[in-house]
């Protein structure tokens, strides 16, 4: 996977496979999160609904990091009413 060339390359300090996934489900995270608040402006203030299609696919995405993750109990209990 992609954590190999990293680690090839000296790019990332030696982490366990476990490690890198979290940081890289945490980052996903933050960047969907972003794209849900990017999706709402565009279709409330901008008038451009091309993207409330994409909404449930990101919110499933987002779910699923935090049904993974104890800590985002709080986040999930407050977004999965919401899918």
């Amino acid at each position: 996977g992609l954590r190999t060339p990293l680690f090839d390359q000296q790019q990332l300090a030696p982490v366990s496979a476990a490690c890198f996934l979290r940081w890289f489900d945490l980052t996903g995270l933050q960047r969907h999160l972003k794209v849900l608040g990017l999706f709402a402006r565009q279709a409330l203030a901008e008038a451009n609904q091309g993207y409330l299609n994409d909404i449930p696919r990101v919110m499933d995405y987002i779910i699923s990091v935090c049904e993974r993750y104890p800590e985002l109990s709080g986040l999930l209990a407050l977004l999965k009413p919401l899918r």
